[in-house]
């Protein structure tokens, strides 16, 4: 697979993905909406956005977005469970800063700090969240390995393709992301 490749399957299926007006109305909605959820608990439960983002950032690995919201609100309730140990652990350290770059650091791994620049700042063109589903996409519905270089050539991709149809990265991700679960199915 290569980044001219994946540009082709993109322009291939654009026009089926962007003429779907409800398809092409919840992608780029998503984020702002989940921005928007995000500001309301972190007024709820007075904490900093970039600290919730990060929470949710942190628990969305191998996770629905339902899943990772219940935990993400379980945990402000005092809960500390529902995911992995790694990741709680993530989670009580990003309480303890309200610094967007250390929270950053912690969250670690290329999709999940993706993920909560998004949440953060939908309009960020800097970095593009590949997940499973992105990845399946681009693969056809298989599941290869997925390297550094790997994941920069999709996100390269998407940067590309959302400056050709002027739309930001985070909403070529959704509709690709959303696209795949309807393709492929949500089962990873």
């Amino acid at each position: 697979m290569t980044e001219r490749k994946c540009l082709n399957l993109i322009k291939k299926d654009w026009e089926i993905m962007s003429s779907n007006p409800d398809l092409m109305e919840k992608a780029k909605s998503w984020y702002p909406t989940e921005h928007d959820f995000s500001k309301e608990l972190a007024t709820k439960y007075d904490w900093n956005l970039q600290q919730i983002t990060g929470l949710y950032a942190a628990f969305s690995p191998l996770k629905s977005v339902s899943e990772n919201k219940k935990i993400l609100v379980n945990f402000l309730n005092g809960s500390r469970y529902g995911h992995t140990g790694r990741q709680i652990d993530k989670a009580e350290l990003i309480l303890k800063t309200s610094q967007f770059k250390e929270i950053e650091v912690i969250l670690g791994g290329m999709k999940t700090q993706a993920f909560y620049r998004h949440i953060y700042n939908p309009l960020d063109k800097e970095v593009t969240c590949i997940d499973r589903h992105c990845i399946k996409y681009f693969n056809q519905g298989e599941m290869p390995c997925i390297t550094p270089n790997r994941y920069n050539m999709y996100s390269n991709t998407i940067k590309r393709w959302s400056d050709k149809v002027n739309m930001y990265p985070s909403e070529i991700q959704a509709t690709v992301w959303l696209y795949s679960k309807q393709k492929y199915g949500i089962n990873i």
